[in-house]
Parts: C-alpha cells; structure tokens; sequence
C-alpha cells in the first residue's frame, strides 16, 4: 500500500485547511469590489436605501379604544429607536390605551429625548 489510512486523512484534513484559509482570504479581498458592484447595479435599477424616520402614529394603527392594534405592534416594536415611544404611550407590554393628553401626537411625528415623547 502506497500510503496508509492515516497519512491520507491528514492529508484530506489539510487541504481542507488550505483551502478555508485561501477562501477566506479572497472572500475578504474581493469584498469591497463586489460590494461596489452590487451598489452601481442597485442604482442602475431604481434601488435606494430605506431612510428610518420619526415615528408617526397613524389612527389606522389604532383600535377604537385607542390601543396599539397588534399587527401594527409587531412590526413597530421591531424598530429599537421606535422602542421607547411605543413603551410611553402604550405601556410596557404595548396593550394600555393612549392618554386621553397623547391622543393629539397621533398623526405627527414623534421623537425620544431620553425620559419623554417629543413631538418633532
């Protein structure tokens, strides 16, 4: 026998090693071209990136009794910066209804100055 078991796994188990250390260095030195590739062809096509905005509480997120409605709860509450709002004008666990005082901020834009809702 030419070579053993042995020496052919090491061998296998090498080459395997080769070839990560070799992928990943070109997958890291071929990151940046691609990157600008893909930025030129999005362009090239319509595509922009989505800018995040101030919240704005729309009525049609709102059931009759002023509750967040939980459809529009799962996808806010997604949005850390939205987070904090969401929480003061909804309570923690986003089913209390709004204030009868933070009804007027529904339709405008809403910001977090770090302890309140501001409206922006």
């Amino acid at each position: 026998m030419l070579f053993s078991n042995k020496q052919i796994v090491f061998a296998v188990l090498g080459a395997l090693v080769v070839y990560k250390s070799i992928d990943n260095k070109l997958s890291v030195s071929t990151k940046k071209a691609g990157d600008v590739l893909s930025d030129i062809d999005a362009r090239l096509h319509g595509w922009s990136p989505v800018q995040l905005t101030d919240l704005v509480i729309s009525k049609r997120y709102l059931n009759s009794d002023y509750t967040l409605k939980s459809n529009a709860a799962n996808v806010l509450i997604r949005v850390d910066k939205y987070k904090p709002i969401l929480f003061a004008l909804f309570g923690s666990k986003l089913n209390m209804p709004m204030s009868v005082n933070d009804r007027s901020m529904i339709g405008k834009k809403l910001q977090w100055n770090g302890c309140r809702v501001l409206v922006g």
